[in-house]
C-alpha cells in the first residue's frame, strides 16, 4: 500500500519533471546573462519557453537577455506575449518594461501612450512625469509635455527637478530666453542642482559655447548616480574643444568599473579616431558590438571611420542602420542631414534637423540649415525666422545667415537678452 500510494500518475510526474527541466533551464540561463552571455541566455529561456509555454516568466526573462543582445524588437514581443498570459493583462510594472523598450528601440510614440495611460490611472513616480515629459518634448509635442508637468506643478509649482524638465521644454519650443532665465534662477538658488548643471552645459555646447559648457560641469563635485553621464558630457566637451587625451583621460576610468560598457567603449574609438589612429577605433568599436550588437553609437563610429577613409556609400548604409537601431541619436542625425541634402533628400534632411531641435540637440549651424530649408519649401516660416533670428543673435555678419533671412521675410519681434550665454558666476570649491 505504501507503495502504491508513493507513486504518482504519469500526468503528475510529467508536470513536475517539466517544471523541474524549465527551472533548471532558466537558472542556466541567469547565470549565462550575468556572465555576459546574453545570446547563450536566450538559447535557455527559449528552452524554458518552450517547456511550459503557458508560464510568462520564461518569456519575461528571454526578453530582457534579447534586451542585453540589443534586439529590442523581439524583446518587446516577447513582453506582449507575457502579458497575454498573465490573468487581468498587463501589471503597471510590465507597462513600464515595455514602455522602456519601446523608448529604447526608438518607437516614442508607443512608450508615450503607455506611460500617458499609467499617468492618468496615478501609476507613475514623480521621477517618470518628469521622463514622460522630457520624452513628449523630444517627440515634438510641447503642449502635451507641459500637461504633464501639470501633475507636479499644480501641487508643488516650485518643484526644482520640475523647472529643470520645464526649461527643456521650452528650449524644444524655441522659447530660449525664458529657459535660461529659468536655468540660471535654479543655479543661483542651490549651485549644486546637477540636473539644472547638466542641462545648461548641454545648452551652451549645443550653442557653440563649449567652454562656459566645460566651466558648468567643473562646478559639479559630487555627481551620485548621474557619474557615468556626466563623465561621458565632459568627453563631448573636452572633444568639441579638441583636447581629445583629456577627453580619453576621463572616459578610461569609466572601463575599470564597467569594462563592457558600449556607450564608453565606442565614445574611446570616437575619440582613437580623431587621434588618427583608425585601427585602435576599429578595435574598439569591435569590442562595443560584440557586447551590444546593432548599438547606434558604435555604428556611428563605424560610419565615421568609413568616411574618413572615402567611402560615402557605405558610411550612408551604416548610419542607416544606427538610425534603425536608436532613431533618437543625434550625432547620426547630424551627419545623415548632411548627406541628405547632398543628394536632393530635402524633405528627408528637414525631418532630422526637426528631430534634433525637438531633441534640444541641433547646433546654431544646425538650427540655420533647417531655417533655409523651411524658406525653400515654404514650410513652418514662422519656426523659421525664430530660428534664423537666433543664428544672427550669435553671428550678425554672416552673410548667408541675412539671405535666409530675407528669403523668410520678416523677422519675428524677438525680446531682447545680453549678448552671449548668461552664466552664473560661482567661485571653485
Amino acid at each position: 500500500m505504501l507503495a502504491i500510494w508513493g507513486c504518482k500518475d504519469p500526468e503528475t510526474q510529467a508536470k513536475q519533471d517539466r517544471l523541474q527541466l524549465e527551472q533548471r533551464r532558466i537558472s542556466e540561463g541567469q547565470a549565462k546573462l550575468a556572465n555576459g552571455d546574453a545570446h547563450g541566455a536566450i538559447t535557455a529561456f527559449q528552452s524554458a519557453a518552450a517547456t511550459s509555454p503557458e508560464d510568462p516568466q520564461p518569456l519575461l526573462l528571454l526578453a530582457q537577455a534579447n534586451k542585453a543582445a540589443g534586439n529590442d524588437t523581439a524583446a518587446i514581443l516577447e513582453i506582449k506575449q507575457a502579458a497575454e498570459l498573465m490573468k487581468g493583462g498587463a501589471t503597471p510594472a510590465l507597462k513600464r518594461q515595455l514602455a522602456a523598450l519601446y523608448k529604447e528601440a526608438g518607437v516614442q510614440e508607443q512608450a508615450i501612450g503607455l506611460l500617458t495611460e499609467l499617468r492618468d490611472a496615478n501609476q507613475l513616480s514623480d521621477a517618470e512625469i518628469l521622463s514622460l515629459a522630457r520624452l513628449q518634448a523630444q517627440a515634438g509635442q510641447s503642449e502635451a509635455a507641459f500637461k504633464t508637468l501639470s501633475w507636479i506643478q499644480l501641487k508643488r509649482p516650485d518643484d526644482p527637478e520640475a523647472k529643470v524638465v520645464e526649461a527643456e521644454v521650452l528650449l524644444v519650443s524655441g522659447k530660449e530666453v525664458l529657459a535660461t532665465k529659468i536655468m540660471d534662477r535654479l543655479l543661483e538658488q542651490n549651485p549644486n542642482r546637477i540636473s539644472a548643471r547638466i542641462l545648461r552645459a548641454r545648452y551652451f555646447l549645443n550653442n557653440g559655447y563649449a567652454e562656459q559648457a566645460e566651466q558648468d560641469l567643473e562646478q559639479v563635485k559630487d555627481p551620485g548616480p548621474r557619474k557615468v553621464e556626466l563623465a561621458e558630457l565632459r568627453a563631448r566637451v573636452l572633444t568639441e574643444l579638441k583636447r581629445y587625451p583629456e577627453a580619453e583621460a576621463v572616459l578610461r576610468p569609466l572601463l575599470k568599473d564597467d569594462d563592457r560598457n558600449p556607450e564608453v567603449l565606442a565614445q574611446l574609438a570616437e575619440l582613437q579616431l580623431y587621434l588618427g589612429k583608425v585601427s585602435e577605433a576599429q578595435a574598439l568599436i569591435d569590442q562595443a558590438l560584440a557586447i551590444r550588437p546593432n548599438f547606434g553609437r558604435a555604428l556611428y563610429v563605424r560610419g565615421r571611420v568609413l568616411e574618413s577613409q572615402g567611402e560615402l556609400s557605405q558610411a550612408a548604409e551604416t548610419y542607416g542602420y544606427a538610425l534603425k537601431s536608436d532613431p533618437g541619436f543625434a550625432p547620426v542625425l547630424s551627419r545623415m542631414w548632411r548627406i541628405e541634402k547632398q543628394r536632393g533628400q530635402k524633405t528627408d534632411a528637414m525631418s532630422s534637423l526637426e528631430r534634433l531641435l525637438y531633441m534640444n540637440e541641433a547646433t546654431i549651424e544646425e538650427k540655420a540649415a533647417l531655417a533655409e530649408l523651411y524658406a525653400e519649401s515654404h514650410l513652418n516660416v514662422e519656426r523659421g525666422r525664430t530660428l534664423i533670428a537666433e543664428a544672427l543673435k550669435r553671428d550678425p555678419d554672416n552673410a548667408h545667415y541675412q539671405e535666409v533671412k530675407t528669403a523668410l521675410g520678416k523677422e519675428p519681434v524677438l525680446r531682447s537678452r545680453p549678448k552671449g550665454p548668461q552664466i552664473i558666476r560661482i567661485g571653485r570649491h
